[in-house]
């Protein structure tokens, strides 16, 4: 390529190399040998970003492998100890398309790093596998069947097309399994890949309706009655969106149940879990649905019935009877009104149903007693310990023992929130966890920091002063019963948690026992204090559980540097207690205080994803306890559910915006004489 008469290829910039890559792509033919040879040239380019896109040119020249310089570029980056580099040698492969980059991709979808793994399944997906050897075929398809309970979201979808496209009724069997994927996105794939096979697939998939798992079932249903609706057709409505509305509603009176316990935080994260299932299972009648009708006019009445006029959602409920039937409409219909008391809706289900709802201990011991989510039970064991915490007497201790730690490497060693009870609870608050949007009570700004180093007898006294009750619908003795049963849960997060109440109970100081020993906080004590600080509030109560799988604990003694300033940065720090100073130092050992970061705060998050050099230093002002979110575990976390990944740039971009309005803020103090100093040096 010419720019003014000269040829660029050679420029020190490499963006303009890249440019006039993309010019000579766009004058020349892969036919034309002086082009073929200028990229050759190239090929040793010292940016990879250039080497990379001469290569992808040269991959689509169908005889690749006969360019022993672009091979072995190819081959550098293919087995080069930098991730980044071999993702994208994976690229190029993907592009040549033929059985030598076909056995390369193979030998890459098992490589040990995500990023790498993704690259090459993603390049298999829609690799052109007609005329390749049976036995390479054979392997691919292996591979990627293999790669249906991989971590990566995108990884198990791409597995799930490529065997929807080199099917057999031994990989449709294994397609089944995928609808029961913890992912909306794979789950709907599978679907749509054994809907296209047809009635052979009836067999194959009916089987799923007898499954255990209750996911199964429905996406089972929804392939069937997609294949051959005047056979399954009734099972959607008649069957499945039943099941989802008696849940919803069953799970209403779970919520008003435990609001005579509201007081207690983990009763706050309780009621937002069984308000986010209700969440999903009304999006999954709407879903189910399309199997049956058509999917535009779904689409319209589901977004009419979330309207703020009421007008449209009384013509949307009118719609929706024609869609299902009478009851299914009065039934859903409610679901969406914004200021509907609770009480209506359990008493509509009493009149259809004469459903009977539980009590709060029926509730609790319900929850405690689901076989099928761990989730429910593992909160339900926590708030029995903020329970017993709260009936224990000031200035007693309860005789029992402390449990025996759950023989496990990861094991836990504290309950983090004891010497907060007393004095939370007994003032009434409730982290504000519901995402519906219906009004409940928050903790005071400053109370969770205010307790951090508070000890439990000192807040339980405090608690003695006029304060609004809180309830307890168990007597001590049978708190402690029932957490001895969790302690033998099979699920280890049920068993942390029990031992987290029990601990609650014995009214530990985390700061006394954070010198003493190791510390291990459980899931549900993670997940309580990240959805209360401000950074994560937006997050559902599953979002907030993986997270808590990469938190990493750390104790920094009073006056010990978190870091300095030109360090690199990749982590974010979560205050857990005490307090920290972000310093700048002006001159040589002189430090300005820009900022003191309380418990119940974070830092450090502007160089979370860049790992660019700290602007600023961290010091402990006293000893204090951190969680820590490091870079590469976050980026390796949203990668398994991109749902995370959006609510992280959610929360950052809402950073970002709050800066700008504090600096619009401050410029607005001074408007003219900042006008005039402005105009003075235009």
């Amino acid at each position: 390529m010419k720019i003014g008469g000269e040829f660029r290829a050679n420029d020190p910039d490499p963006q303009v190399r890249q440019a006039a890559i993309a010019g000579l792509e766009q004058l020349a033919s892969l036919r034309d040998e002086q082009f073929v040879s200028r990229l050759l040239d190239m090929v040793h380019d010292p940016d990879v970003d250039v080497c990379v896109q001469v290569l992808s040119v040269l991959a689509r020249s169908g005889d690749f492998y006969q360019m022993a310089s672009a091979v072995e570029v190819l081959d550098q980056l293919l087995t080069s100890e930098d991730p980044l580099h071999r993702v994208l040698g994976v690229r190029v492969l993907g592009r040549i398309g033929d059985e030598r980059a076909a056995r390369a991709l193979l030998e890459h979808l098992f490589d040990s790093t995500d990023q790498v793994r993704l690259a090459a399944a993603v390049a298999i997906e829609t690799f052109p596998l007609d005329g390749m050897p049976e036995e390479l075929v054979a392997s691919i398809v292996e591979g990627m069947s293999g790669l249906l309970h991989d971590p990566v979201e995108r990884i198990r979808q791409a597995a799930v097309v490529r065997l929807g496209r080199d099917g057999s009724r031994k990989l449709y069997t294994a397609l089944v399994g995928a609808l029961a994927d913890s992912s909306d996105q794979v789950r709907t794939k599978a679907v749509d890949v054994l809907t296209r096979v047809g009635k052979a697939i009836v067999p194959v998939v009916h089987t799923g309706l007898q499954s255990k798992d209750r996911q199964l079932r429905t996406m089972a249903t929804v392939v069937l009655s997609r294949v051959s609706p005047e056979e399954f057709g009734s099972l959607i409505v008649g069957t499945n969106i039943t099941g989802n509305l008696l849940a919803i509603y069953h799970n209403y009176g779970l919520i008003v149940a435990l609001e005579r316990c509201d007081a207690y935080r983990g009763i706050g994260v309780l009621q937002s879990a069984l308000y986010e299932q209700n969440q999903q299972l009304l999006d999954e009648i709407f879903y189910l649905l399309t199997a049956v009708r058509d999917p535009a006019a779904v689409k319209i009445v589901s977004e009419s019935l979330r309207s703020e006029t009421a007008r449209i959602r009384a013509n949307a409920t009118e719609a929706l009877e024609s869609l299902t039937t009478p009851q299914v409409a009065r039934l859903t219909a409610p679901l969406f009104e914004p200021d509907l008391p609770l009480s209506e809706l359990l008493s509509l289900s009493e009149e259809v149903w004469e459903m009977q709802h539980p009590d709060t201990v029926e509730a609790i011991q319900q929850i405690l007693n689901d076989p099928d989510d761990s989730e429910f039970r593992m909160i339900a064991a926590y708030v029995l310990g903020e329970m017993g915490a709260a009936l224990i007497p000031p200035g007693e201790m309860p005789t029992a023992t402390a449990p025996e730690p759950v023989k496990d490497k990861d094991a836990g060693r504290l309950g983090l929130l004891a010497e907060l009870t007393g004095k939370l609870e007994a003032q009434g608050g409730a982290a504000e966890l519901k995402p519906t949007g219906r009004p409940r009570r928050s903790p005071p700004a400053d109370l969770f920091g205010a307790l951090i180093d508070t000890p439990v007898e000192e807040s339980r006294q405090e608690a003695l002063e006029p304060q609004p009750a809180r309830e307890t619908p168990f007597t001590l003795q049978e708190i402690e019963e029932i957490v001895d049963v969790a302690l033998q849960d099979a699920d280890r997060d049920v068993r942390l948690a029990a031992q987290a109440a029990k601990r609650l109970m014995a009214g530990r100081r985390i700061t006394d026992i954070a010198k003493e020993e190791e510390i291990l906080l459980s899931t549900i004590e993670r997940i309580i204090f990240l959805k209360e600080v401000p950074f994560f509030q937006g997050m559902t109560v599953d979002q907030l559980r993986v997270l808590a799988s990469v938190c990493e604990e750390e104790l920094f003694e009073e006056d010990t540097r978190i870091f300095n300033e030109g360090d690199s940065g990749g982590v974010l720090y979560v205050v857990v207690n005490g307090r920290v100073g972000i310093e700048q130092e002006k001159r040589s050992g002189s430090f300005a205080r820009l900022a003191t970061i309380e418990a119940h705060s974070y830092f450090g998050e502007v160089n979370l994803f860049d790992n660019s050099p700290r602007t600023t230093s961290a010091v402990a002002i006293r000893d204090t306890l951190t969680l820590r979110l490091r870079r590469e575990p976050l980026i390796a976390l949203a990668r398994q559910y991109p749902d995370l990944s959006l609510e992280l740039i959610n929360v950052l971009s809402e950073r970002l915006r709050e800066a700008d309005d504090r600096v619009a803020e401050l410029t607005r103090t001074r408007p003219r004489e900042l006008h005039k100093l402005f105009d003075q040096y235009e």
